[in-house]
């Protein structure tokens, strides 16, 4: 009876996996790249002039969207293996600002080179300096690494784990980051991370993963007499990730924030309502 027991107990024991969602890359490194990117904003804005009872109301609305394939190549890396430079051979580069093709992007066959010296992120056209519309864009689409945090850091498990099981994210390392990608000010932040499957093992793991996050206390820098009356900001990021760099890399990253502010200045009385949302598919193919 024992030994039919203990038998019992180890075939329900579920199968545990090491998961790295942040696959190490190597100098020499080469894959293609395909990013899609949509981010919608919507600002209203009241104001009431001095003596005035009826504000005066505007809205601002913008929606950016991006498509981008190209063949990368790694130079250099962080000592966390994540990419510091690196190579593009652009195939597609579209984007649009409200349905208005966005003028100056690289065309097919152009190089780009883009590096994070750790002080600051540059970027390059065929060895000229990319315009800052097109640098802030290719910011978002090539996704350059830095000596801080991975993926791995922020959302990958510290041990072994089951399928479906959960853990929380490392809130420390995503404040970071958040802080240096949006340029405002977080108290902190939580979420939880899934592993919804595993196929494959060893170097030709591929390992399914989704999470939520919210972050809390967060105040943007607006203009000196804007105060946040209330923030909500929340995302989150799922995928396939290659337990190396082979295969296929698929991952969806997703965002939205809320936001109510005033202020007051030479007697006008400002009141802001501003919504966004973005959302960013990348596949990443190595060679």
């Amino acid at each position: 009876m024992a030994f039919l027991l203990s038998m019992a107990n180890a075939a329900d024991t579920p199968a545990t996996y090491t998961v790295n969602l942040a696959p190490a890359n190597k100098v020499g490194t080469k894959f293609s790249l395909v990013t899609d990117i949509t981010k919608e904003s919507q600002t209203d804005i009241a104001m009431t002039m001095p003596g005035a009872t009826t504000p005066q109301k505007q809205s601002q609305n913008q929606e950016v969207i991006a498509h981008f394939e190209g063949e990368a190549e790694v130079l250099a890396i962080f000592p966390n293996d994540s990419i510091q430079k690196m190579t593009v051979i652009v195939k597609t580069f579209i984007a649009t600002n409200d349905g208005e093709p966005l003028p100056g992007l690289p065309a097919a066959g152009v190089k780009i080179a883009a590096e994070n010296t750790g002080e600051k992120k540059s970027y390059t056209v065929d060895d000229q300096p990319a315009s800052a519309n097109v640098a802030k864009l290719l910011d978002d689409i090539l996704g350059l690494g830095n000596d801080k945090h991975t993926d791995q850091d922020i959302f990958g498990p510290t041990s072994p784990v089951a399928v479906d099981a959960t853990w929380p994210v490392n809130s420390t390392a995503l404040i970071t980051e958040l802080k240096e990608d949006g340029n405002m000010q977080m108290d902190g932040a939580k979420g939880t991370v899934k592993l919804d499957a595993i196929k494959g093992s060893g170097a030709d793991q591929v390992a399914s993963f989704s999470s939520v996050f919210t972050v809390q206390g967060a105040k943007p820098n607006l203009p000196a007499g804007v105060t946040v009356d209330s923030m909500v900001m929340s995302g989150g990021i799922s995928g396939a990730v290659p337990a190396s760099a082979k295969g296929v890399e698929r991952e969806t990253m997703e965002a939205s924030m809320q936001m109510i502010a005033h202020g007051s200045g030479n007697g006008i009385e400002i009141k802001i309502d501003s919504a966004g949302k973005q959302k960013k598919n990348i596949e990443v193919t190595f060679h």
